[in-house]
């Protein structure tokens, strides 16, 4: 089989983060978003993912690289010179989808996902009931409590397709599109050449019209994450399904309290005297002083920050510092930004390597 994963535009949502790192690069409870997607392809036996983007950042040639020797699978670039919506890349990349490789056990078979959306994946699952209904696609449908702001999707019991209902306001089910698809290489012949396509509001009303197309359910957690706020929130998500599945062991720092589940690199230092979590990631090299409080956080590598600081809710960019009794809450800091001793910022998005040195909020600071 082979993967498609949609990376798409400029992450202009996780600005002022992705002013200095690609969206797909950026460390979600310590490790790449993209990495989580290209792990669980790996694990259900894709031999070709194809990155569709419109251009390559260096950083993310660099990871592909490492990942490409790392996992021993063939990671490839779909690059589209103007905006193709959400159908047109899968029609831009028919050359490399359609390519039988050695070692395809299903080589019509495409996974098709949006790169910002992360869960169990259970691939395995989605596969068997593809191959079972005899279909042209599979959507993976996800149960959420107010499908108001979603697409929803009408089906049967045996999961076939009748239609969609666009942000309903009346009430008409839960079950709303998760982002992960799995496709017959045939459904590109639906997709014009070139075209800016639609597969939401294009190809897949046209399937479903045509009875190729099924929902599966998406069971445990799923999200989001191409936001400050759903990158902070699912955090919280991502790391009780870690400690659930015995892939990220509670923390135990001598003289530390510690609050729920949080991930520490083993490269970072935790000063006694502090109290961290609950929902708190510490990226490597993170130097973290006595008495400092950190809750629902986001340190990225290389942050320190000062004895008795205080971040709330907040993601700290690469190598930021927050100084002495320093204070941050509800913001999001760029690369390199300075917090001088005892300044408090909250609600603020601050571009990278700013110094702050006196109070501020509700603002987005350019320099």
């Amino acid at each position: 089989m082979k993967g498609l994963l949609l990376i798409g535009g400029f992450g202009t949502r996780l600005r002022p983060l992705t002013l200095s790192c690609s969206k797909p690069c950026i460390e979600f409870c310590n490790k790449q978003v993209l990495l989580y997607q290209i792990e669980a392809l790996h694990r259900v036996g894709v031999v070709r993912i194809v990155l569709a983007v419109g251009k390559v950042p260096q950083d993310l040639a660099d990871n592909v690289q490492e990942w490409r020797e790392r996992y021993s699978i063939d990671i490839v670039f779909s690059i589209e010179h103007e905006p193709l919506g959400t159908a047109g890349p899968l029609a831009l990349a028919q050359p490399l989808l359609n390519e039988d490789l050695p070692g395809e056990e299903h080589p019509d078979l495409v996974f098709m996902f949006n790169s910002d959306v992360l869960c169990t994946f259970p691939l395995s699952d989605l596969l068997s009931f593809h191959t079972s209904h005899g279909g042209e696609g599979t959507i993976m449908g996800h149960s959420v409590e107010d499908p108001s702001r979603f697409g929803v999707i009408i089906h049967e019991a045996d999961g076939h397709i009748s239609s969609f209902v666009e942000k309903p306001q009346t009430f008409v089910g839960r079950e709303i599109n998760a982002g992960l698809y799995l496709l017959n290489r045939s459904v590109a012949r639906r997709v014009p050449d070139g075209v800016r396509t639609s597969i939401e509001r294009e190809v897949f009303p046209a399937m479903a019209r045509d009875g190729a197309l099924y929902c599966a359910p998406l069971e445990g957690f799923w999200m989001d994450v191409g936001k400050p706020d759903d990158f902070i929130s699912g955090g919280r998500i991502m790391l009780n399904h870690l400690h659930s599945t015995g892939e990220l062991q509670p923390a135990q720092i001598d003289g530390v309290e510690v609050i729920g589940h949080i991930a520490v690199s083993p490269s970072a230092t935790v000063a006694a005297g502090c109290r961290i979590g609950p929902n708190v990631t510490i990226g490597p090299g993170c130097i973290v002083g006595p008495s400092v409080r950190l809750s629902d956080t986001v340190l990225l590598k290389g942050v320190s920050v000062a004895q008795g600081g205080v971040v709330q809710g907040s993601i700290v960019g690469w190598g930021g510092a927050i100084g002495a009794w320093g204070r941050v809450e509800g913001s999001v800091l760029g690369e390199g930004v300075t917090v001088a001793d005892d300044v408090v910022v909250t609600n603020c998005k601050v571009l990278p390597n700013v110094e702050l040195k006196a109070k501020v909020s509700d603002k987005v600071i350019l320099c």
